[in-house]
């Protein structure tokens, strides 16, 4: 008898897991396969710089500009950046940043989605390239029009404001 009620016991566990975790399983195989993304990116202007505040060497800085895609992206995309340039122009830069994309992404339908990214630069301001920055990366929720839905990620690679980027992208 007891060895019936454990299981009858762990066969009830064992159910109630799968019922409670069969609809994760369903919404992971949802998700639309990734595709490949290339193309160019362009910086088109800075909008404003301002020198926050200089400390130590240290420049703290707020960039806002203007870039344009083209590719797998079509569009503009206005970038606010803040960071620390250490050394006085020639010691890494660390930065961090968002873009507000606006345009299409292969074809789609016109939409706007914030894309962050991280990146270090060795030389500073000195150095014309853009850094050894991680990923750009498509923030969930953001997107609208065209671009709901849209996740993903970009390596962008460049020098002197200008270059090109490779990722992949999916929309749920």
């Amino acid at each position: 008898m007891r060895k019936t009620k454990l299981t009858t016991t762990r066969f009830f566990i064992l159910f109630s897991l799968v019922a409670i975790m069969s609809p994760a399983a369903v919404a992971v195989a949802q998700a639309s396969t990734p595709k490949p993304s290339s193309g160019e990116w362009f910086f088109t202007g800075i909008t404003s710089f301002t020198p926050d505040k200089f400390a130590g060497g240290n420049m703290f800085y707020t960039l806002v500009g203007t870039i344009a895609f083209t590719g797998t992206l079509e569009g503009t995309g206005v970038t606010v950046e803040t960071g620390i340039e250490h050394g006085g122009g020639e010691g890494p830069l660390v930065a961090s940043a968002v873009i507000h994309f606006t345009g299409t992404i292969d074809g789609s339908a016109p939409g706007s989605i914030d894309i962050k990214y991280n990146r270090l630069k060795h030389g500073g301001f000195a150095d014309a390239s853009i850094g050894s920055e991680g990923n750009r990366v498509f923030v969930s929720n953001t997107g609208t029009g065209g671009l709901a839905n849209l996740h993903g990620t970009a390596h962008f690679d460049g020098q002197a404001g200008a270059g090109s980027y490779e990722g992949q992208y999916h929309f749920d």
